[in-house]
């Protein structure tokens, strides 16, 4: 699934320079903290951070994603978010 499909048309814009900054500022971070490792010659515990993100990247993925028999096709996200929003409209129109 590309990042851009989770966002409604309407939000696509906003949603993905918003998904993008977060995910630069992250790797910011973890660029200056794996520099910060090195120079302190602590390799181990450079290892240790990068087993735990990755095991923690596996829990996320194996309880948040859809397997692919539940997931929805591009045109079914594409008229339930537009109804959702036509939703959302009419009513803050009241």
């Amino acid at each position: 699934m590309y990042a851009s499909e989770v966002f409604p048309l309407v939000y696509r814009e906003a949603g993905m320079s918003s998904a993008v900054s977060v995910n630069l500022g992250l790797a910011g971070v973890l660029a200056m903290v794996v520099s910060l490792t090195v120079n302190s010659g602590n390799m181990q515990s450079l290892l240790g951070a990068f087993a735990g993100l990755d095991g923690l990247a596996t829990v996320g993925v194996w309880l948040f994603m859809r397997s692919p028999e539940e997931a929805m096709s591009l045109e079914e996200m594409n008229v339930y978010l537009t109804l959702s929003f036509e939703n959302q409209n009419s009513t803050s129109e009241r």
